[in-house]
């Protein structure tokens, strides 16, 4: 699976094998800057220009968890 961040506040999963998108993850109020998967795969991390990072769970799509404040580093 790959992870995509937009300017359109949404993120993407897609399948690598057939390259179709899985699920688009939406509803922000500021662009994705960044996503990465945990190392077992089951965890997407996400940074957002407001400053916020979500976690969720790649199987369903949820976020689980919202931490506010982080520092960009440009």
């Amino acid at each position: 699976m790959i992870a995509s961040s937009c300017f359109d506040q949404t993120l993407r999963l897609w399948d690598r094998s057939n390259s179709q998108c899985l699920k688009i993850l939406q509803g922000y109020t500021d662009r994705v800057e960044c996503v990465a998967f945990s190392p077992d795969g089951k965890t997407l991390a996400s940074a957002y220009e407001d400053r916020t990072v979500r976690l969720w769970e790649v199987s369903n799509g949820h976020c689980f968890n919202t931490m506010q404040g982080h520092a960009s580093w440009w």
